[in-house]
């Protein structure tokens, strides 16, 4: 099964029910698009117990010194915006078959469908 490959919602001065936007977690995690390096990403942890969130890190530090992914531990009922990830650190390219040219890519430890995921970008101007 592949990456689901999210769709990044624009941010309006109307306003909207997050609820409408929240998707669930693909078993083998999500792909955002992070073209822009500013995406916001929501997450409702709808699950009785803890979900660790993770991000890819591809990228290394001096030609092969490996960042660690980076996780985020959500307790249940709980509701989190995760910053802009930086495109120089997350971005990977399409080689991970998301259909992006800049993807960041996200995985739950529950993929029952009780974690849903949003990304959102603000216009600019």
């Amino acid at each position: 099964m592949a990456r689901l490959a999210l769709t990044t919602n624009t941010l309006d001065s109307s306003g909207d029910d997050v609820a409408d936007f929240l998707q669930a977690f693909g078993v083998d995690g999500v792909a955002i698009n992070n073209t822009s390096g500013n995406a916001v990403v929501l997450i409702h942890n709808g699950n009785a117990g803890v979900a660790t969130i993770t991000v890819d890190v591809p990228n290394v530090v001096d030609g092969s010194l490996i960042i660690p992914d980076r996780t985020y531990t959500i307790p249940a009922g709980e509701y989190w915006l995760i910053k802009p990830f930086s495109r120089a650190v997350y971005n990977q390219d399409d080689s991970v078959g998301s259909g992006f040219t800049s993807a960041v890519l996200l995985s739950s430890s529950i993929t029952n469908g009780d974690v849903k995921i949003a990304v959102f970008v603000a216009p600019r101007g």
